[in-house]
């Protein structure tokens, strides 16, 4: 049970776990929109930790070639390879385009403010990505959904 997946899924379920608390406990006691951020980086963590599982997984039963860490790469890797085979719904793809999308302008942004109940990250091509509490919530929700779907998967091929 060394295996590297088992690992791996078990980190995006304390990230996710982790998250929700923050946002369902923490966040409306604070109420800082900043913090918002903070919670969507766990969220990231989570599906970025549960897609390095499955392809783990995958490379393990060699059903996919070696692959590069980087999250861009491995999210291409799920969408021509894994997502086919296990029928994956396509609003996880989507999920988690936004997810690297929003880790890219937390990391490249170079102004970052408050307006309103939202938080917007401007990149340096003035593109603006906005994080709010719900669509945090619904990432969340979603990760949750997607890391339950590769436990699964993990669980079943064990």
């Amino acid at each position: 049970m060394s295996e590297l997946y088992y690992e791996l899924i078990d980190a995006a379920r304390k990230e996710i776990e982790l998250a929700d608390h923050l946002l369902y406990v923490t966040y409306p006691m604070i109420k800082e929109t900043k913090f918002l951020l903070a919670i969507s980086e766990h969220v990231i963590k989570a599906a970025n930790q549960a897609l390095h599982a499955l392809l783990e997984f995958e490379h393990t039963y060699k059903r996919v070639e070696m692959f590069s860490t980087n999250f861009a790469v491995m999210i291409s890797v799920y969408r021509n390879k894994i997502e086919p085979f296990y029928n994956f719904d396509q609003k996880f793809y989507r999920l988690l385009n936004k997810m690297q999308e929003i880790q890219r302008m937390g990391i490249e942004s170079a102004i970052r403010f408050r307006h309103g109940e939202r938080y917007v990250l401007a990149g340096h091509d003035y593109r603006l990505t906005t994080i709010d509490y719900e669509s945090v919530k619904r990432y969340s929700n979603l990760t949750k959904g997607f890391v339950g779907k590769i436990d699964a998967i993990i669980k079943a091929g064990a």
